[in-house]
């Protein structure tokens, strides 16, 4: 008897996992990091935690209707936990009208 193992279907790569992928070739190309887009940071870094503003879960973002966002909260948080950098912290705040955090940073997806 022949049983065909089922195989979990081809999965396309995302936008933020190809910036990753071209990220780390370049460091290791250079020795330098390539700066990751906002749409990366918020994938890689962000929902990654629980936002300490709206406790929405890791890998969804705070906004539930609209464009897709996240609270400067869940940043902040990723930083100390040390999913994002200081300079990548500071990058994402230069984009905001207020700096609090409740304030939303849409996320601009590439």
């Amino acid at each position: 008897m022949h049983d065909i193992i089922p195989q979990p279907p081809e999965r396309t790569a995302t936008p933020a996992e190809l910036a990753d992928h071209d990220a780390r070739i370049e460091r290791a190309r250079t020795g330098q990091q390539l700066p990751r887009t906002l749409h990366a940071l918020a994938e890689q870094g962000a929902r990654l935690v629980h936002c300490g503003q709206c406790w929405q879960r890791p890998g969804r973002p705070c906004t539930v209707s609209g464009p897709a966002g996240d609270h400067l909260a869940r940043y902040m948080r990723a930083e100390r936990k040390g999913l994002l950098s200081h300079a990548e912290l500071v990058g994402v705040v230069r984009h905001l009208d207020a700096i609090a955090p409740s304030a939303l940073v849409l996320d601009v997806t590439p």
